[in-house]
């Protein structure tokens, strides 16, 4: 119900929505362990290359627990670097908030993998850019594809062996070139996986940050200009404690709010937002002078309802998800 309300405020293009967001993203860490080409997070200056305090993280959890059913434990950082993970992934399960994670795999010991089974973690996501050590290379260096391969493998052995329907479990893959994934290859790496718990493969087209990375729509795929969803229906927090429209600033360009000063209602309810709400309704010009919105791709893609197709079905199936 309330992704409906979310939905008929967005449809409705109210600058000030009387509902309160059906996701919380929260950045466990800034820090990563990878330097991937198509993320701005590298270019973070140190200033914002932070772990979140636990302090301000079950501020944030205390506050979702009164609106969102879920909980996204990453923006642009690798959530398994904070010391704290499973600690996180506890306190939002006992606020009664779904826990998800997006992980690139390479830090996924049999400690922290046994803890997040334990913890009853709702939903993990392996970022893995390419079904071979070549093709993951190009895309993550210096990912060990192998060492992540064996990881998840782990993690899934663990999951058939507790006999746990958690987390819903997943790899997804940017899909930088169709050519990266000829048949062969893809049924070679679905059979590394064979009998065991891994729930789906996702590819999908790379996003570009706003703007920030080579990413740009090509003329076949532009579609006319439509305000974008997601300062309707979801809110992200830095690591750093800055609050943005959504998971895509993950630089701090169009920050509403400190939260360690301010509450999340607050944030979302506030002239910041609003303004930001209003200049994405008016039109391209105004979304333009947004500094954060006017490149991103997320304006011209194809649309059912006034909602990205692809973006749109895939937070649905996230948050449908029975697990």
């Amino acid at each position: 119900m309330r992704l409906l309300a979310n939905y008929t405020e967005y449809t409705l293009k109210r600058t000030r929505p009387r509902f309160l967001p059906t996701r919380l993203l929260i950045e466990p860490t800034s820090h990563c362990n990878l330097m991937c080409p198509g993320c701005p997070s590298k270019d973070l200056p140190d200033r914002k290359r932070v772990h979140m305090e636990m302090g301000l993280f079950r501020k944030l959890a205390d506050e979702a627990s009164g609106f969102a059913r879920d909980v996204h434990l990453f923006v642009a950082g690798e959530p398994l670097m904070h010391p704290d993970i499973l600690e996180m992934v506890g306190y939002l399960k006992k606020k009664g908030l779904r826990a998800m994670i997006h992980t690139n795999g390479a830090l996924l010991d049999t400690n922290l993998a046994q803890g997040l089974l334990e913890q009853k973690l709702d939903y993990l996501s392996f970022s893995l850019d390419g079904y071979d050590a070549k093709t993951a290379h190009r895309y993550k260096p210096p990912v060990d594809f192998d060492r992540v391969i064996a990881n998840v493998v782990s993690l899934l052995e663990l999951k058939k062996e507790m006999k746990a329907t958690r987390p819903f479990t997943i790899i997804q893959s940017l899909l930088f070139n169709e050519n990266d994934y000829p048949d062969e290859l893809v049924a070679e790496f679905k059979a590394r996986f064979k009998d065991l718990p891994l729930d789906r493969l996702h590819r999908i087209k790379p996003h570009d940050w706003a703007g920030q990375t080579h990413r740009k729509p090509s003329t076949t795929e532009k579609q006319a200009y439509k305000h974008c969803f997601r300062p309707w229906f979801s809110l992200a927090v830095l690591a750093c404690g800055e609050i943005v429209p959504c998971c895509i600033d993950c630089t701090g360009k169009y920050v509403i709010g400190d939260a360690t000063r301010i509450s999340l209602e607050e944030a979302w309810r506030g002239k910041r937002l609003a303004e930001l709400r209003a200049m994405l309704i008016t039109g391209e010009k105004q979304a333009e002078k947004s500094g954060l919105c006017g490149g991103c791709h997320m304006l011209y893609t194809k649309r059912l309802f006034g909602l990205p197709l692809e973006e749109m079905g895939f937070f649905i199936k996230e948050r449908s998800r029975k697990v």
